[in-house]
């Protein structure tokens, strides 16, 4: 359902609902400029929000500025990714994950665009590690990806991370360094 006003610079208002999936969308069209004012919506038990710009003037430089919140219930990427199914067998994820971010550039060129991320759970599990508090915030400039800081509670133990890889590059230089305490290996 929804509604469609002016149509020289249309303003919709629009909601979708189906078994799997409900979405509640605004935007406005103006020449080759969208404003999404709300772009919010459920999928199974995963949630999604987001609001901003984009610039589709130039279809080989799609220039976006947008804020974006997640929080994904890792069950649920076996549905979409279901041809990843052999390799999301092996991972096993679970647990719930909350994503915040702003980006800003060319998404034709993700490498290029400017990111702002933080990224944290109170229990996620991969390849059979199960971890508790999880917290990562990632920033990405000029080709570099940051990593300012990770945390990680791990079998009784912490681990702290920070590093930088350089994404313009086409060999990936990186460095990395890690602080484990504590951790329990034998668990």
């Amino acid at each position: 359902s929804g509604a469609l006003t002016d149509f020289k610079a249309p303003a919709v208002t629009a909601g979708l609902s189906s078994k799997d999936l409900q979405l509640e969308s605004a935007f406005a069209v103006n020449g080759k400029f969208i404003k999404f004012s709300k772009f919010k919506g459920q999928y199974i038990n995963s949630e999604f929000s987001l609001a901003g710009d984009i610039d589709v003037t130039d279809p080989s430089r799609i220039n976006a500025d947008i804020r974006a919140g997640l929080k994904i219930n890792l069950d649920d990427l076996k549905e979409p990714l279901k041809n990843f199914k052999e390799r999301l067998e092996q991972i096993k994820p679970s647990g719930v994950l909350q994503v915040d971010g702003n980006l800003a550039g060319n998404i034709n060129d993700i490498k290029s665009c400017a990111i702002e991320a933080e990224f944290s759970s109170n229990y996620i599990s991969a390849y059979g590690l199960k971890s508790g508090d999880f917290l990562l915030n990632y920033s990405q400039e000029n080709g570099i990806a940051d990593m300012k800081f990770m945390h990680l509670s791990l079998y009784d133990g912490i681990i702290d991370a920070v590093g930088k890889i350089n994404l313009a590059s086409s060999n990936l230089p990186y460095w990395i360094t890690v602080d484990i305490q504590g951790l329990k290996i034998e668990k």
